[in-house]
C-alpha cells in the first residue's frame, strides 16, 4: 500500500529554506488480516485441534497430543512471524536538498538522510518473468532496497510517485 502526502510551499513560513519538506511517501505491506482477526483464527484452530487430540487421547492414543502441541506451536509461531512482518513500514521524506528513509515496525528502527543531489533511485529488472523488479535508494556505493514487499503494479506506482516528488523538489529549489 502506498500513501503519498505533498506539502504546500505556502504552508511554511520561510520559502527560501531549502530543507523545507516537499512531501513524503509511506509504504506498507498489504495487511489483509488484523491482529484481532488473527488471534481469533488461531484460537479457533487451537480449540478444534485440541478437542480432536483430546478425543484421541481419551481413547488411548496419547501420542496424538504431543504432536498436536508441536504442530500448533509451529502454526502459532508462523502466524506471529507473518503478522510482525506485515506491520513493517517505510517512509520516504523528500525536501529540496535531502532524501530521508525511515524503516521500522512500531517505531523507527533505521533512518538515513542523504543529500538529494548525490542520491538516486535504481530499478533492477527482474531476473525471471515471475519475479518483480527491485527498487533501490543509492548513494556512492551504498544501496538500500525499498518497497520489497510491494507487488509489480505498486512498484510502478511508487516509481511514478517518486518521480512526482523529485519534480516538486526541483521546483522548490527554483523558487
Amino acid at each position: 500500500m502506498i500513501k503519498t502526502h505533498y506539502f504546500n510551499p505556502a504552508d511554511h513560513s520561510d520559502p527560501d529554506n531549502a530543507s523545507a519538506p516537499v512531501g513524503y511517501i509511506v509504504l506498507q505491506p498489504n495487511n489483509s488480516l488484523s491482529w484481532r482477526a488473527l488471534k481469533f483464527f488461531l484460537f479457533t484452530l487451537l480449540t478444534i485441534s485440541f478437542c480432536i487430540a483430546l478425543g484421541f487421547t481419551l481413547q488411548g492414543y496419547w501420542m496424538i497430543l504431543p504432536f498436536t502441541i508441536l504442530e500448533m506451536s509451529c502454526v502459532g509461531a508462523c502466524l506471529y512471524y507473518i503478522a510482525r512482518r506485515a506491520n513493517s513500514q517505510e517512509v520516504l521524506h523528500f525536501s529540496a536538498d535531502e532524501i530521508s528513509l525511515e524503516q521500522g515496525r512500531n517505531q523507527v528502527e533505521r533512518r538515513i538522510c542523504w543529500p538529494r543531489y548525490f542520491s538516486k533511485f535504481l530499478v533492477q529488472p527482474p531476473t525471471h518473468p515471475w519475479y518483480v523488479e527491485r527498487i533501490y535508494l543509492s548513494r556512492a556505493k551504498e544501496q538500500i532496497e525499498i518497497g520489497r514487499f510491494l507487488n509489480q503494479p505498486e512498484k510502478k506506482e511508487l516509481l511514478s510517485q517518486v518521480h512526482e516528488m523529485i519534480q516538486r523538489a526541483d521546483s522548490a529549489v527554483r523558487h
